[in-house]
């Protein structure tokens, strides 16, 4: 209770005029002279109690007389006793009994659903993540789980460089992303935008315990904004991967990085997979790029997320975190599976070396969009618009205008599928490419070279 409540007596009688008020804690003190009606007696104004005088005087005006004695209040009859409608003297005590063993039932039952839930908790320890196996059967503690798993394999990726301006010439350029470890030799998965489509200057990798080591670029394509950094440092723990064609809509979600910059490195959200097989349009260096096959998650990317790694109730990774859409709650991953060839044979040799057939091709959407003029038979596809001269396109008979249709059996639907395809290939494989012609459907084997 504040100090303005508090009473003190003395020798001298005080013009206090009591009335009990009808909110307890409904309180004012006036220091001046109570309102017209208010100065003798009961207050005429309900639920206030007043001090008109101070210990040192008396407040202007205010009465210095002992309070006239008011007349108590009449004696409140006794309630009538209540009967439960419908039940007799028996009935009634039948009634607690019930009420008595319900609750002892439902305390029983509420102690074995926690025991129960605390014994299917994920269990973590420490923050090495080799060491932390997770099988959750419950959401409650599946994030934190995920979280001291992955973390000490997410990375920071900070760039420069510089770039080419319309207005102002060459300017230089920085950037921040994320990365996720995928080898202990230091091989790092990432975006290519992330490290500005290879043409960058200088790369520092953050870990996760705070060292900062230079890094390089491996390998990257910005078709697919995938890339390889290769780092030298000791201790490091790769992530674990999961077969992204096993991902269903509304499987749980998690995404790692360092959203708008390293300030809020490490950082971690949780959601659900939205949708599958997403296509999406993004402004790259060399401009608009059309990405197909996405995985679509409502938990938040933001700026910064970009490399980092989307991750399932296991703590394994399912997709690379790319892109974010306008709209909230609509964010977009590259399935692991795109990556698991380039990552594979990193692992095995140090580098990625990519195949190719020696063609240009659009999608047969774009094509049909933009010049409705050209006649197409068929509705999907890979639109032949260039032939490369001596590649193996050519030697196979593949002409401009021709709709790569399949790949060794693998449906091709738009060119993008194409290139991810052709990522499983090495040099000198020889593939059978079923493509359409004027309507004719036709087939040739292709030997691929290096690129």
């Amino acid at each position: 209770m504040s100090d303005d409540l508090n009473i003190t007596r003395d020798e001298r009688p005080k013009a206090i005029i009591y009335r009990y008020p009808a909110d307890p804690l409904s309180i004012k003190r006036l220091k001046g002279t109570p309102p017209e009606g208010e100065r003798e007696g009961i207050p005429s104004s309900p639920g206030s109690l007043y001090f008109a005088g101070e210990a040192g005087g008396e407040a202007p005006g205010a009465r210095t007389e002992a309070p006239e004695p008011v007349a108590a209040a009449p004696k409140p009859k006794s309630p009538k006793p209540v009967t439960l409608i419908g039940l007799t003297k028996g009935g009634f005590a039948a009634l607690v009994v019930f009420i008595v063993i319900a609750c002892l039932v439902s305390g029983a039952a509420g102690g074995w659903i926690g025991t129960y839930v605390t014994k299917g908790s994920s269990s973590v320890s420490g923050g090495n993540g080799a060491d932390i196996n997770i099988t959750p059967l419950t959401d409650i503690t599946t994030t934190e789980a995920v979280a001291k798993k992955v973390l000490p394999s997410v990375v920071g990726i900070t760039t420069s460089g510089v770039r080419e301006t319309s207005f102002f010439g060459q300017q230089e350029v920085s950037g921040v992303g994320s990365g996720m470890i995928i080898d202990e030799e230091g091989y790092i998965l990432t975006n290519s935008h992330v490290v500005m489509d290879g043409e960058v200057n200088k790369i520092v990798v953050l870990l996760s315990t705070g060292e900062e080591v230079e890094g390089s670029v491996v390998w990257n394509d910005a078709a697919i904004d995938l890339a390889i950094v290769k780092i030298n440092a000791a201790g490091l723990t790769p992530v674990e991967f999961a077969n992204a064609t096993d991902v269903s809509i509304g499987e749980y979600a998690a995404a790692i990085g360092n959203p708008l910059g390293l300030a809020f490195s490490g950082s971690i959200t949780q959601g659900v997979v939205s949708g599958l097989d997403r296509t999406i349009t993004v402004e790259g260096s060399g401009g608009a790029v059309k990405m197909n096959g996405l995985l679509q998650v409502d938990a938040a990317i933001n700026s910064g997320n970009s490399g980092g790694p989307l991750l399932n109730a296991e703590g394994k990774v399912i997709g690379i975190n790319t892109a974010k859409a306008s709209a909230e709650g609509m964010g977009f991953a590259i399935p692991i599976d795109t990556a698991m060839p380039i990552i594979e044979q990193v692992i095995e040799t140090g580098g990625f070396q990519r195949v190719y057939m020696g063609i240009s091709a659009a999608d047969v959407s774009t094509i049909a969009e933009s010049y409705p003029n050209i006649k197409l038979s068929v509705s999907s596809g890979a639109y032949v618009t260039q032939i490369t001269p001596g590649s193996p396109a050519e030697a196979a008979g593949i002409s401009v205008q021709d709709v790569i249709t399949e790949v060794d059996g693998r449906t091709v639907k738009t060119s993008d599928d194409l290139i991810k395809i052709l990522l499983n290939y090495s040099e000198g494989d020889k593939v059978m490419v079923v493509f359409d012609r004027g309507g004719k459907e036709m087939e040739t084997e292709v030997t691929l070279s290096a690129q």
